[in-house]
């Protein structure tokens, strides 16, 4: 397996158990990855995003807000049960 087949997105990973040795691998070969949104359960497709997976480049996006800001394309289907499809209509 690839890190570019490593699912970070997908619920049922999490559902079965949290995927530390695929963070871990994110880690030290791929700390910033591409991370695709298919439609699952009853979400629907999104646009994908970008995971930012090491503490240290968490911490710098997270206090550098005007450089990584998700504001123009920011959406959120939460309960995936009750949401048939995003507030943003996607």
């Amino acid at each position: 397996m690839t890190v570019a087949d490593i699912d970070i997105y997908d619920p049922r990973v999490y559902a079965r158990q949290m995927p530390h040795d695929a963070y871990a691998r994110l880690r030290a070969e791929a700390p910033v990855s591409w991370q695709a949104e298919p439609a699952i359960l009853d979400w629907p497709e999104g646009p994908g995003f970008w995971a930012v997976v090491r503490h240290k480049d968490v911490s710098y996006v997270s206090r550098t807000a005007r450089l990584f800001s998700a504001h123009a394309a920011a959406r959120s289907c939460a309960i995936p049960s009750r949401t048939t499809s995003c507030p943003s209509g996607r």
